[in-house]
């Protein structure tokens, strides 16, 4: 607390601390989590039946996936924790379990390094592939 401010809110994001932020957090996250399962789920049997030309780049796109799935997971887990800290603790940024949030922004600042190679690189190699693939795969069936 710095004057009334509360560093982790008041500069860098959301009030996690408090009922109406949390409440939506949490309905979120867990939302994205159960349709990000799904699409785990629909796209590994797609691979499963694509034709032999296509299947090894979508393969690559399921893998990659999977990863980003994972490694979105536990990027916003700190914010969950924060969360259920405050849930059942009440404020969690003024007592001794304050630490969190500075390995919260350890982790969510790496976004901005992570997340462009994620999107910008990786993702689209991979898309590209499978759009190849299936042009390839249509053209062949005509």
């Amino acid at each position: 607390m710095l004057a009334g401010w509360m560093f982790a809110n008041d500069y860098c994001m959301f009030d996690i601390e408090g009922p109406l932020y949390c409440t939506l957090f949490l309905a979120v996250y867990f939302s994205a989590v159960l349709c990000i399962s799904f699409a785990l789920v629909q796209t590994r049997l797609a691979v499963a039946t694509a034709p032999m030309g296509s299947a090894a780049p979508k393969r690559t796109a399921y893998r990659l996936l999977a990863g980003t799935s994972f490694y979105l997971f536990i990027a916003w887990i700190l914010t969950v924790v924060i969360a259920f800290l405050w849930i059942a603790n009440g404020e969690v940024y003024g007592s001794s379990l304050w630490r969190i949030y500075g390995a919260q922004a350890i982790i969510l600042h790496s976004n901005q390094l992570v997340t462009p190679l994620l999107f910008g690189w990786f993702w689209r190699h991979a898309m590209q592939a499978v759009l190849l693939s299936s042009e390839v795969d249509s053209a062949e069936a005509a």
